[in-house]
Formats: C-alpha cells, structure tokens, sequence
C-alpha cells in the first residue's frame, strides 16, 4: 500500500506505526512544507532526520492555490501497489489526474483529509463532490465531514473516519500527567498553537483583563509565529501575568507544562491543540461555532471533556474562565474524560488501525457499509 502523509513533526508517530504495521506493507511518500505558508516563521517544523530517511520525499510546484506532486501520475500509471492512498486536496492538480488514471485503469486511488470542514454551496460544492467521486473511497477525519459528504451525495459505504493522531499511546503513557488541583491560589490558563492572526488571542488578552481585579490569573503561551512579539506587547500593557515559552517539541516538557495548567484555551481555529490538551489530561475551553475549526474539535464534549463560548466574545470568554476557576472537581473530572476520548481515538496507533482497516475493508469488501466509526446520531437512528 503507497500511502502519502506530510513529513511534519506530528505526523511521526503515525508514520512510524505504518511503518510497523503487521497487516499491510506501507510505501510512504510525502512532501515539507505542510502549513501552505509562506512565511518561514509560521511555517510547520519538519519530521525528524529518522523519520524523513523512511518516506520518499517528493518535489512541489505551486502556482497560487494549484499544486503539482512529483512522481505521483507516475506512481498511479505503474500500479505496483494495492492501493494508493492521497491527500485529498482539490486544488492539487497531479491527484485529481492520479484519480483519472486509477478510474480509467481500474487501480484504487483513496483520498485522505478534511473533505468538509464546514458547509459548502454552489459550484465549489459541486466540484468537491466530482472530485471525491472518482476515489476508490474517502479516509476524512471526523464525523461532521461524513455527514456532510452523505448529505451531499456521495456513497455511504465509501466513507470512513480515520480520526487524527500527534502522538503514540506509548508516549503518553510515559509521561506523568496531572492528577490533583494545584493549590497555589493562581488560577493557570494554557495556550498551545501557532502565534498567526486566525488563532485570535487578542480575544484571550481582553478576557484575562477583565478578570485580572476579581480572579488571581496567569497563562503560559506555547507556540511561535509572526504575532508573536505583538502579543507578548499586548499582555504586557494590558499588565496580565504571561508566559511566552515559544515552539516546545519535547513532550516530557510539553507534559509539565500542562501538568501546571488548570484549564488549556483556544480562543479560535482550534485543531490539534485540542488533542494535545486532552491527551495531557488537561480539559480545553474552545468557541462553540467555530468556521476556521479542525475535526479535532468534535472532541470537546461541553461539561464532559472541555467547555465551550461564543465563538468572537471575549466577555462570554470570560465568563467561561471564571467559572471554570470555580469548579476545580469539575475540571479533573473532564481532564480524564479527554484522556479516555483521546486514547480511545486520537492516538498514532488508532489512527494506522482505522486508516488500514478502511483501506482492506473496501480492497475486500466493497459493497460493505463503512462502519469503522459511526457518529452517535447514526448509531442511534441504527439502534
């Protein structure tokens, strides 16, 4: 099976876990430079040299949106694979001729992303529907992206949720997390994401100041980008306790960190950041409508394993935090609720598992229905 990932530092531990799989012999080919921005400040950090020796890295060319992948055609047309799995991108012109050719040639070619992160309308619509048609079958990572891709018309029994992954279950399972309430009287916020003007953590700013007379609060910022030194400005006038720690890739130091923090916050387009809290055993507040959000947010539960606020209110932000601080019980209690969601979903070894069962599914059984993970209002219109 050729399978393509990006060769960014958290995809790792799922290429190593393909790599290693039991069941299916994985050819790995991927490309730098996954953010799409140019800007080398915010750019995402590479795999490790190890990691990078074992995917065979191909060369881009972009012109704007559209994309050109090296090798890909090339791979499709040879056909020495069972199947070909590529990121399902629409803009990425080689993929949608690799598509063509694996219809043509009878060779199944598998899409591997996002498909819908919110809804779509008109012609952009039309064209991502005939895009993902010509797949063997779509690996998206989470549920709202399945019912959208039903809803619009594609075949059920095509889809499957993989999920999405930024560590192993053994890391995790090395790294002590916090299990009691601190006592120190500070009330400890933590932001994990690119400092890049989407992730709005003015909003954050504006919410701390509001609460600095009445509530003993401090926040450590882990992550870099170009922001950074006009947020670091912003906490400093607004006189709010604030610690810039920059890009932190150590998970025993990632793990201390969030073993200090109360509450994780992502102010806007939350993604990873939220498996990465809920992994630490940490529960993360997030907007409840967010459009700039990743799948991952499906796996804030509010009151369960994380809080939510009006997506762009910084005074409902507020409020949110402030009442969080005073429910400590209640915030151990959804910080290992998150643990369980993510060790049960969002881990390296689930997600290989979830990607190779759906690939040898639909390889063996192609009129089967995707059953891999169905979401609660499908299991319980089924029961």
């Amino acid at each position: 099976m050729v399978i393509q990932p990006t060769v960014s530092h958290y995809r790792e531990p799922l290429i190593r876990e393909l790599l290693d799989s039991p069941r299916a012999d994985f050819s790995l080919f991927g490309i730098r430079g996954a953010s799409g921005t140019s800007s080398a400040v915010n750019r995402i950090r590479d795999a490790s040299d190890d990691a990078l020796d074992q995917v065979q890295l191909v060369d881009t060319y972009c012109f704007r949106e559209l994309r050109w992948e090296r090798g890909v055609v090339r791979t499709a047309i040879r056909g020495d694979f069972d199947a070909l799995v590529l990121e399902g991108r629409i803009y990425t012109l080689s993929t949608l001729l690799a598509l063509i050719v694996g219809r043509t040639l009878k060779r199944p070619v598998y899409l591997w992303g996002h498909g819908w992160k919110r809804d779509e309308f008109g012609i952009k619509r039309m064209i991502r529907v005939n895009y993902y048609r010509l797949a063997a079958g779509l690996l998206l990572y989470g549920d709202k992206a399945r019912e959208r891709a039903i809803t619009y018309g594609l075949d059920r029994r095509k889809i499957d949720v993989v999920g999405n992954s930024i560590y192993s279950m053994r890391t995790l399972r090395d790294l002590p997390y916090r299990k009691t309430r601190s006592d120190n009287g500070t009330f400890r916020l933590i932001v994990s994401c690119r400092l890049t003007p989407r992730h709005h953590l003015e909003l954050l700013a504006d919410a701390m100041s509001d609460l600095k007379e009445t509530l003993d609060i401090a926040i450590t910022v882990v992550g870099d980008g170009s922001e950074r030194e006009g947020l670091v400005e912003l906490f400093a006038r607004k006189d709010l306790k604030a610690e810039f720690h920059g890009a932190v890739f150590d998970e025993a130091r990632l793990a201390g960190l969030y073993r200090n923090s109360d509450l994780a916050v992502s102010p806007a387009a939350s993604g990873l950041n939220v498996i990465q809290a809920l992994g630490f055993a940490t529960p993360i507040l997030v907007p409840d409508e967010d459009p700039a959000a990743g799948p991952e947010h499906e796996a804030v539960v509010h009151g369960r394993t994380g809080l939510k606020f009006r997506h762009g209110d910084s005074r409902d932000l507020a409020r949110a935090i402030a009442a969080a601080a005073e429910d400590g019980e209640s915030l151990l209690r959804m910080g290992s609720a998150g643990r369980k969601r993510v060790e049960s979903r969002y881990v390296a070894e689930m997600h290989a598992q979830a990607i190779t069962d759906a690939v040898l599914r639909t390889l063996c059984h192609p009129t089967e229905s995707a059953q891999s993970l169905l979401t609660e209002e499908e299991h319980k219109r089924n029961s």
